[in-house]
């Protein structure tokens, strides 16, 4: 095989990887305006921030941060992400705590902020932080659809 014939290849498998991930991030967006759009709004206060290295719904053990106080910023470990412990109450008047499934480092919220939730009222418990999650489904798509001319570039020009 020649050099060209190796790099036709390669962009061809790069545009489609990264075509797959701009389609996946564009169905995760769309999965998220549609869920927001029909979830009701509040807001919440950050109780603790949970940590861990993996989802906050991974099913890997979280620890809570020890003596958390309003304003604290503690971070444990540098390769552990920060996870936000949220209570609200729903229009109903029932009090809800939850974990948001997003994690950052650094941490994104200091324990006693007051953050924007939205809720399923059928199932309250199903909450996350408003607007969380939204640049890294951003940066799918931009980073698939360069990914994807970047391989059609290569494939045309090689």
């Amino acid at each position: 095989m020649s050099g060209s014939e190796v790099a036709g290849i390669a962009g061809a498998v790069i545009a489609v990887l990264g075509g797959l991930v701009a389609i996946f991030g564009t169905v995760v967006a769309i999965n998220e305006s549609r869920a927001r759009g029909k979830a009701v709004h509040t807001t919440g206060v950050v109780l603790a921030n949970v940590y861990g290295r993996g989802h906050a719904l991974s099913g890997q053990p979280l620890a809570e941060a020890p003596e958390s106080r309003p304003g604290d910023l503690i971070q444990f470990h540098s390769r552990e992400m920060g996870f936000p412990k949220v209570e609200f109450t729903t229009a109903a008047g029932e009090t809800i705590a939850f974990t948001s499934s997003v994690g950052s480092r650094p941490l994104s919220h200091k324990v006693g902020d007051t953050v924007p939730v939205y809720y399923d009222a059928a199932h309250p418990s199903r909450a996350e932080i408003a607007g969380e999650g939204t640049f890294l489904t951003v940066f799918a798509i931009v980073f698939g659809i360069v990914m994807a001319g970047i391989g059609i570039a290569i494939r045309t020009f090689s």
